[in-house]
């Protein structure tokens, strides 16, 4: 089984995770924990960091990185470097000792990591997600405002030519 992006499956209600130093990447809900909490991760910097998990101690070429992240794509070379950037600040690796860079060469993850296997549900259900999404305490936008002004104009300009006091 190729390990670009994918989980490894351990029978059939099996996953992995990976455990390197603080850090859990969750191979089912494609998080990355540091001490149980969740530290945001763009889907592609997500799929770099875990070919890197996956092959501990090993060299990596930038083409190979392409490669696993980017399949039957063409990318420029700046989209790993901005995704190590991210991994980078993420794991607040601002010295390089964790992902060591090995120029001419590539990258390589300087941690032991150790695979584990989970339950199948680790994260929350997608109904779970979208609650999560749809209840967010983030204010509605001005085109939702705007057009519960013109509804509730219209409203009102109803009730007003039925001759109904609002």
């Amino acid at each position: 089984m190729g390990s670009e992006g994918r989980t490894l499956r351990m029978g059939s209600d099996r996953l992995v995770e990976y455990r390197f130093g603080a850090f859990t990447l969750d191979g089912a809900g494609r998080r990355l924990l540091r001490n149980g909490e969740e530290i945001p991760l763009r889907p592609k910097s997500l799929d770099v960091l875990r070919y890197l998990v996956e092959h501990p101690g090993q060299v990596i070429s930038r083409v190979r990185l392409l490669r696993a992240a980017w399949p039957g794509v063409v990318v420029s070379d700046d989209s790993v470097t901005q995704c190590l950037v991210e991994i980078r600040r993420a794991l607040d690796d601002h010295d390089h000792t964790l992902i060591r860079t090995l120029p001419k060469r590539g990258y390589m993850l300087d941690l032991p990591v150790s695979i584990e296997s989970c339950e199948r549900r680790v994260g929350p259900t997608r109904l779970e997600a979208s609650r999560k999404r749809i209840f967010s305490k983030r204010p509605p936008s001005r085109w939702t405002v705007a057009a519960l002004v013109v509804l509730a104009l219209c409203i009102v300009a109803t009730w007003w030519r039925a001759g109904i006091p609002p």
